[in-house]
C-alpha cells in the first residue's frame, strides 16, 4: 500500500515518453523520468489550482484549445511575477 513516509519522495519512473497529446503536466512528467516526487506534484497543483485564480476550460470541445489554456495555467510563471508585473496584468484586464 501506499506509506506517505516513505513514498511522497520517492522518485517516480513513467513509463514509456508519450502524453495522450495533453499539454500541461501530462507532458512535463513524461519528459522528466526518475526527477518527479508525489511530494513535489502535489505542492505544484496546490499552487496552480488551490490559490485565487480560477480558470474553467474543460467544457471547451476543441483539444488544441484546451491545451492552449493548459499550456498556460498549469506552468505557472505568473508564480514568479513581482508586484509590478502582475499589477501591469491586472491593469491590462
Amino acid at each position: 500500500g501506499f506509506d506517505p513516509a516513505k513514498d511522497m519522495d520517492r522518485k517516480l519512473n513513467f513509463r514509456g515518453t508519450h502524453s495522450g497529446g495533453n499539454k500541461g503536466y501530462l507532458e512535463e512528467l513524461s519528459s522528466r523520468p526518475g526527477s518527479v516526487t508525489i511530494r513535489g506534484i502535489l505542492e505544484q497543483l496546490r499552487k496552480t489550482y488551490c490559490g485565487t485564480l480560477a480558470v474553467e476550460y474543460m467544457h471547451i470541445g476543441d483539444h488544441n484549445k484546451c491545451n492552449w489554456i493548459r499550456e498556460r495555467i498549469e506552468q505557472p510563471r505568473w508564480l514568479s511575477y513581482d508586484t509590478e508585473k502582475k499589477l501591469h496584468i491586472f491593469e491590462r484586464l
